[in-house]
């Protein structure tokens, strides 16, 4: 019997042309007069077709075994039920806040002028501005000019909703992108509260919860009567959109009100409106890249904190914490028997605040205790600053002042704690501690820049040294660089062409950077 497959084709890829070539094979076996396989008649349309068909069910199929693995999945749907399944929730954005200024330029006023809660002020951006909302009302009395406004780049809204009666009822809100935490209502039986899960809540219990899905849209879950009450009637459920490093808008930016005011008596007020100091506290959702991280850290943490880990993972819960480090005498012998010291570097690094470590602090004591006996104190982490001089070629045709712009931003990106846009990492793959291999994303912890203790080497002993190849590539590698200078004064870290000792507590930042035309002998 003649084998039906005749030449040694290559089926390792399975697209169309793959496909389709096993099939013209099949058909030549069988209808060996057929002379032209792309003539238009039935049994060619019939093996594109299957071909076609083959195609897409392996597409599908590649794709469901690619986004059933938490490290290999690439859509936040699958990152979201590979949470859920481990108890790990993807953390959501988190909305600026500033305060405002606000003056009565043609006052003061007669009458009093109130500024209500919800109303909105904004940035002038064309076409899409930055907004937010006062969060509490404010009233100038009359005889004064200006007043303080609290704002959170968040906006009120509010869907209704009818009861089926039923058990297991959702509803999807219907603005998007959901603040979590954030939805609030009652029903004729009081207030409802939000769960994580429905596993503790009796017949009885207001209790619902939320999943924010891939395009950030809350869905809201209730109970099935057993666990969790149902509920009855029509009622309203406000919510707030919003959120994210957007927000953080630069000081004197938030400068427009979206409607006008009048004083209580109804004479025509004239304001200006400001923000002295940048936004603050604004910070994206959780990206899949960073998921791929986190939820198998997650699974490795118990009811209380007890490791150096457990206290480090519980900090890098909290939001805006983007790197923790703690020691304990074990691996600091200045600090005390019994006691530890948990280091906060907050998101874009800097001095954290107080919210954040308050927050900290309330994790690993009430929320998930430490042992009795240990006490932690949770401080800023301490930064030590790298000044870089280099000398530098430009290739061909290069601007130089573009090129310093291009430099200093890698070197601000080489230096980030956490991934942002357009760190020129993005896409690369770095092998964990763990042994897996991950693409690194927005969002993901720098893998390139740590604390001094965890610079270690292969053989995982201490190193504590900032490598200085690591920023001479950073430089060297920027487009239109033709080369750094070869002597060894032509390439400086802190004054000296050598690695940099880091004391294990410490965190590198960004100091100042001064490049040098070595053509020219000027700085850019």
């Amino acid at each position: 019997m003649t084998a039906i497959f005749t030449e040694a084709y290559n089926f390792t890829e399975r697209d169309f042309t793959a496909a389709d070539l096993r099939l013209r094979s099949l058909q030549n076996s069988v209808f060996p007069d057929m002379t032209d396989p792309d003539s238009p008649n039935l049994i060619n349309l019939l093996r594109s077709y299957s071909a076609w068909m083959l195609s897409r069910n392996d597409f599908y199929i590649s794709k469901a075994a690619r986004e059933s693995f938490i490290a290999t999945m690439q859509e936040r749907r699958s990152a979201i039920y590979h949470g859920r399944r481990q108890g790990y929730t993807l953390s959501g954005a988190v909305a600026a806040a500033a305060d405002l200024t606000v003056t009565i330029t043609n006052g003061p006023m007669p009458a009093s002028v109130t500024f209500s809660q919800g109303d909105i002020v904004k940035t002038q951006e064309v076409p899409i501005p930055i907004i937010g909302e006062i969060q509490s009302e404010v009233v100038i009395v009359s005889g004064e000019t200006t007043a303080t406004l609290a704002w959170k780049h968040a906006q009120s809204k509010q869907d209704t909703y009818t009861s089926t009666g039923k058990r297991l009822q959702y509803m999807k809100l219907q603005n998007a992108p959901y603040l979590d935490g954030s939805a609030e209502f009652q029903t004729a039986a009081g207030t409802w509260t939000e769960v994580q899960t429905f596993l503790n809540s009796g017949p009885t219990d207001r209790h619902y919860r939320v999943i924010v899905d891939e395009d950030d849209f809350g869905w809201i879950y209730f109970g099935d009567d057993t666990n969790g009450a149902i509920p009855l009637g029509t009622f309203n459920i406000d919510y707030e959109i919003g959120g994210g490093e957007s927000g953080n808008v630069a000081a004197n930016t938030l400068t427009k009100f979206a409607k006008t005011y009048t004083d209580a008596n109804g004479n025509q007020v004239v304001l200006t409106v400001t923000n002295a100091d940048k936004a603050a506290g604004g910070d994206n959702r959780e990206t899949v890249a960073a998921a791929r991280v986190n939820i198998p850290e997650n699974r490795r943490l118990g009811a209380g904190t007890i490791t150096r880990e457990d206290f480090e993972l519980r900090a890098l819960t909290v939001n805006n914490v983007a790197r923790a480090l703690m020691l304990s005498s074990g691996e600091d012998y200045t600090v005390p028997e019994n006691e530890g010291r948990l280091y906060i570097v907050p998101n874009g690094g800097g001095t954290a605040s107080s919210l954040i470590l308050d927050a900290v602090e309330t994790l690993i004591t009430v929320t998930y205790p430490q042992p009795i006996s240990f006490t932690t104190s949770v401080i800023s982490a301490s930064y030590l600053s790298v000044d870089i001089m280099a000398v530098i070629y430009l290739a061909a045709g290069a601007n130089a002042t573009s090129v310093k712009t291009d430099i200093l931003s890698r070197l601000s990106h080489y230096f980030e704690p956490i991934v942002t846009s357009g760190s020129q990492y993005i896409d690369e793959t770095i092998t964990t501690d763990a042994g897996l291999s991950v693409t690194i994303g927005i969002g993901m912890p720098n893998p390139f820049i740590d604390f001094g203790y965890n610079y270690k080497d292969q053989d995982g002993n201490a190193e504590g040294e900032i490598p200085l190849s690591d920023i001479y590539n950073t430089i060297r590698d920027t487009a239109g660089v033709r080369k750094i200078g070869d002597s060894v004064d032509a390439f400086l870290l802190n004054g000296d062409h050598s690695d940099i000792p880091i004391s294990n507590y410490q965190f590198p930042s960004l100091g100042v950077v001064t490049l040098i035309n070595g053509t020219t002998g000027n700085e850019i």
